[in-house]
C-alpha cells in the first residue's frame, strides 16, 4: 500500500505536486549515486521528501482522504529526521565498520588480556560515536512522546526541536 500523504503537508515545504515528486527522483538518484562513495555524508532531505523516497509509492490524498490521521505521518517524520541525522555522521558503511572494528577491539582485549593505549584511544571513540547516535534515538523518543500526546503539530516543530544533538566535532 503506498503511502499517503496530504496534499496540505507538500504545500507547507511552499512547493507544487511536481516539484515534490521531482526532489523525491532527484533525492532518489543522489541516493543511488552515494551508493559509489566513501567516507561522504550521505545525501539528506526534508523529512517528508525523505520518507517519500524510502517507501517507494506514495498518493498525494487531501486531509478528508487520509485513512490515518496527519499526526501518524508526523511520527514517521521524527524517525526520519532521527535517521537522516545519524546517517550524515554515520553512514550505514561505517557503522558497519564501526560494528566490524568494536568487534576485533573485544576480540584483542579477550586474546591478549588487554588492548593497546591507541586500541584503548580508539575504543573510547567508537563509544564516542555510539553514544552520540544513541542520543539522537533518546531525542526521537521523547519528540515522539510529545506528537503522540499532540504537543507537537507540525513538521517543522520536530525538525527544529531542540532536543535533537548537535553533530559532533571531530
Amino acid at each position: 500500500m503506498p503511502l499517503e500523504i496530504a496534499r496540505v503537508q507538500i504545500r507547507n515545504l511552499g512547493i507544487s505536486d511536481a516539484e515534490f515528486a521531482a526532489r523525491i527522483m532527484a533525492f532518489r538518484q543522489a541516493l543511488d549515486d552515494h551508493r559509489y562513495t566513501v567516507d561522504v555524508p550521505a545525501p539528506t532531505e526534508h523529512p517528508l521528501i525523505e520518507q517519500a523516497c524510502r517507501a517507494g509509492s506514495y498518493v498525494v490524498v487531501d486531509n478528508d482522504q487520509l485513512s490515518t490521521p496527519i499526526d501518524g505521518s508526523l511520527y514517521a517524520c521524527v524517525e526520519a529526521v532521527a535517521d537522516s541525522i545519524i546517517s550524515a555522521m554515520m553512514p550505514t558503511k561505517r557503522q558497519t565498520q564501526m560494528l566490524a572494528r568494536a568487534y576485533i577491539l573485544q576480540r584483542n582485549e579477550r586474546r591478549n588480556g588487554s588492548l593497546t593505549a591507541e586500541e584503548q584511544a580508539e575504543e573510547l571513540r567508537l563509544d564516542a560515536a555510539w553514544n552520540w547516535a544513541q542520543s539522537v534515538r533518546d531525542a526521537e523518543i521523547a519528540i515522539k512522546a510529545d506528537v503522540e500526546a499532540g504537543a507537537i503539530a507540525t513538521i517543522e516543530s520536530v525538525q527544529t526541536d531542540s532536543r535533537w544533538p548537535d553533530l559532533p566535532q571531530h
